[in-house]
């Protein structure tokens, strides 16, 4: 009951941003930001509470062993960003900062960021070791995934939460709203950078693991 109560009160804090930032209760682009980022948490704990009820509780548990340097990117880029983009878009359309784009372009850009996420759900749901924040979980037995989308890319769940990312400015139909979201794409880079080198650094077998899988997000680039 208390996530489904997290749920409502995430998408409704979400809908009056927006609706105060534009002016206006009928903005499509909020209405479809809100549903990518609510229903994207709502997926998550349906997921999670099916296949994987110990990942859900690892997720809402404090992290003791943390890297410092997640403590700080983690909360940029999964809540102060995200909103951030909310918050320009809505200013974009009050004042007119640059022309709105085409409700077929927010159609398009709210359909790639749904499947985009769906990638990241997906990871998740074959790695119950996809954590909230960066750390060996040696308590949990922490071992290499390599199923699933771990076949091809060894941060599958990044890639989707960037193309979650890439996929913002069409959603909410603003092109001001690129600045956060592709600032929270850079943090991204960023995290998985840090991330593979704690994995090399401290995980048994991830070594091996990265000669197998040569490339951290996209085949044949990096």
């Amino acid at each position: 009951m208390k996530y489904f109560i997290r749920f409502i009160a995430f998408a409704m804090f979400y809908l009056v941003v927006g609706g105060l930032t534009s002016g206006r209760w009928d903005w499509l682009g909020s209405w479809l930001y809100t549903f990518l980022f609510a229903g994207g948490i709502g997926a998550q704990f349906v997921l999670l509470s099916l296949v994987s009820p110990e990942l859900l509780k690892e997720r809402s548990a404090d992290a003791r062993n943390a890297k410092n340097w997640d403590r700080l990117l983690m909360p940029l880029t999964v809540m102060v960003l995200p909103l951030a983009a909310l918050v320009v878009a809505g200013l974009d359309l009050r004042f007119g900062w640059t022309r709105p784009l085409r409700v077929s372009a927010q159609l398009i850009g709210a359909a790639a960021g749904a499947a985009s996420y769906g990638l990241t759900l997906t990871a998740m749901g074959h790695n119950r070791f996809f954590s909230m924040l960066v750390r060996i979980q040696t308590e949990r037995g922490h071992q290499v995934e390599t199923s699933g989308p771990y076949r091809w890319v060894r941060h599958p769940g990044y890639l989707g939460i960037l193309g979650f990312f890439c996929a913002t400015p069409l959603a909410l139909g603003s092109v001001s709203s690129g600045a956060p979201a592709f600032l929270a794409v850079a943090l991204h880079l960023l995290r998985t950078a840090l991330e593979d080198r704690t994995l090399m650094e401290e995980l048994p077998g991830y070594q091996g693991y990265a000669e197998r899988v040569r490339f951290r997000l996209i085949p044949g680039i990096w």
